[in-house]
């Protein structure tokens, strides 16, 4: 039986990175999940409007319009249908 060289053995800094791997994945999910409900809320496009004000420039003057506007709209409008039950979903750990 042929023995092959597999090279180095891994270092133990990626064993336990790939040991933490899960929870490195159910954070990252996590911060997804968090941003998409921040991006739902009207507080959220008036701050971003807010900061593109500063910047002085039609295109940021453009874009900060934009941002108002679409806080308007969730805030008058809600949700689109269906974001609920998504982030519910990922939440949870189902498949949506």
């Amino acid at each position: 039986m042929e023995r092959y060289d597999t090279g180095p053995a891994p270092s133990r800094d990626v064993v336990n990175a790939l040991i933490n791997l899960p929870d490195l994945v159910q954070t990252m999910a996590l911060a997804v999940i968090v941003d998409a409900f921040r991006e739902a809320l009207p507080a959220y496009w008036c701050r971003r409007a807010a900061e593109l004000e500063t910047v002085g420039t039609p295109w940021a003057d453009e874009a900060a319009e934009q941002c108002r506007a679409h806080a308007w709209l969730i805030a008058n409008f809600g949700l689109p249908d269906g974001l609920i039950d998504e982030l519910d979903a990922a939440v949870l750990g189902e498949a949506a």
